[in-house]
């Protein structure tokens, strides 16, 4: 959707809802739709399981109504169930990690890790890791 408006919002598990993310991209001209990406579910919570497509598009649609007001049809929906594709990281996990990551660099020097797990699966978290990974690599060769 070219010029199109679009806003991510992540979600806290506490608040009882299915949905943990939210992405909209926002219709700019009157012949394009707003497109609205919602991802559900999170470790030890598998009540998206126990419900079929047309269920689980009623509740995400029912939550999306109550949090941002979107009313009106659904014109087009698709559910992608990725179970187990992405890792659900377990509240309390950045910091677990920081002192695994913190023990690591103390008992073994010149080690750095990178991982699908550590700080998120998109793209750029990979990116990311891997470079303050690298980085932190070159700080401890000689310098010339």
């Amino acid at each position: 959707m070219n010029g199109s408006l679009t806003s991510d919002i992540a979600l806290p598990f506490s608040d009882g809802r299915l949905s943990t993310r939210v992405g909209v991209r926002s219709a700019t001209g009157p012949a394009e739709p707003t497109v609205v990406r919602i991802m559900a579910g999170h470790l030890g919570d598998d009540r998206c399981t126990q419900l079929d497509d047309d269920e689980l598009v009623d509740v995400l649609a029912g939550e999306l109504s109550t949090m941002f007001g979107f009313e009106g049809p659904i014109h087009e929906w698709h559910v992608n169930r990725r179970y187990e594709e992405f890792p659900l990281m377990a509240p309390g996990h950045r910091s677990r990690l920081g002192r695994i990551l913190a023990e690591i660099r103390t008992n073994l020097p010149g080690v750095e890790l990178a991982s699908l797990a550590f700080e998120g699966t998109g793209l750029s978290a990979h990116i990311r890791r891997g470079t303050a990974a690298a980085e932190a690599l070159a700080d401890q060769l000689p310098r010339p």
